[in-house]
């Protein structure tokens, strides 16, 4: 009885329009919250792409260095090859090359060339900005998944096989210093210390006057019985292990080359995705010009 007299005390009606109010108070709580987590991320978006289109930009600098460099790098080595048959040729009819022939600075640059290169990829980019920002941001900062998917394909695909490239074009540069020190040839670095390496340079012209080898420390040995450092690239641009690395060099770096090319095309690509984005959500930002960020 007393249940009884207190329910009809209560107003039905009441107790559901309490709990509707209740439960759009929560609604209303939840989706504020999820909107101003939006928004915020939103604000980590657009902070986080124009730093990216900045790095972007100066990228394409770089990489277009790269290509630059490395069709620079072709040519010398190139004519060292051609250089190197013009003087086997001369060698095997007897005759002295010509004494305005390429000089012998112009040859051992040519040969350090080889050895030191100019490379762009995923340990020089300016990647910090998109690594920190988006990639290990323990969330989607990108919310538009085309300019997602470009980003991720130019940093995490197109910089990393550009790694393996430079890899590999270090490897070609350590084997031909191996087979220039292999072959008993040095390069002029222009240390001081070289002088003692031309004391006692090649094996073929260590002899004494009447034909018998000689150790190469030597006092007896005269300053004569050495080769002079023109001949000395000579021997190096007629010896067939340091011509062939040369040649294999030339084909890697015409495969180094379009693997640059592409990156460079999966670059701009990726700068006009920004752009666009930026253009649709009305944030300032400075065009990208390809001439501007090469000089």
């Amino acid at each position: 009885m007393p249940l009884a007299n207190l329910w009809g005390k209560l107003n039905p009606t009441n107790l559901i329009a309490e709990f509707v109010i209740v439960t759009l108070s929560v609604v209303v709580a939840l989706a504020g919250d999820k909107y101003l987590a939006h928004r915020a991320t939103l604000e980590q978006e657009q902070v986080a792409l124009e730093l990216i289109h900045r790095d972007l930009k100066e990228n394409h600098k770089h990489i277009n260095m790269a290509v630059t460099t490395i069709s620079r790098e072709d040519s010398v080595l190139k004519r060292l090859i051609e250089v190197g048959a013009d003087r086997v040729l001369h060698r095997t009819i007897g005759e002295k090359w010509p004494k305005d022939e390429t000089p012998d600075s112009t040859i051992n640059a040519g040969f350090r060339d080889a050895q030191i290169f100019t490379y762009f990829d995923r340990t020089v980019a300016n990647a910090l900005n998109y690594d920190s920002k988006i990639k290990l941001a323990g969330k989607k900062i990108i919310q538009t998944d085309s300019l997602s998917f470009k980003l991720a394909h130019y940093y995490d695909v197109r910089l990393n096989n550009l790694n393996d490239w430079t890899a590999s074009r270090l490897e070609m540069a350590q084997g031909l210093q191996r087979i220039i020190v292999q072959e008993g040839y040095y390069l002029d670095s222009g240390i001081p210390e070289i002088e003692t390496i031309k004391r006692i340079k090649t094996p073929d012209v260590r002899k004494s006057s009447d034909g018998r080898p000689l150790h190469p420390l030597s006092p007896s040995l005269a300053p004569d019985n050495y080769v002079s450092r023109s001949e000395v690239l000579s021997l190096m641009l007629s010896n067939i292990h340091i011509m062939s690395q040369l040649n294999e060099i030339i084909w890697l770096n015409g495969y180094h080359r379009l693997n640059l090319v592409a990156t460079s095309s999966s670059l701009r690509a990726t700068i006009e995705a920004v752009e666009a984005h930026f253009v649709e959500n009305d944030v300032a930002f400075e065009p990208f010009d390809p001439e501007a960020t090469w000089n």
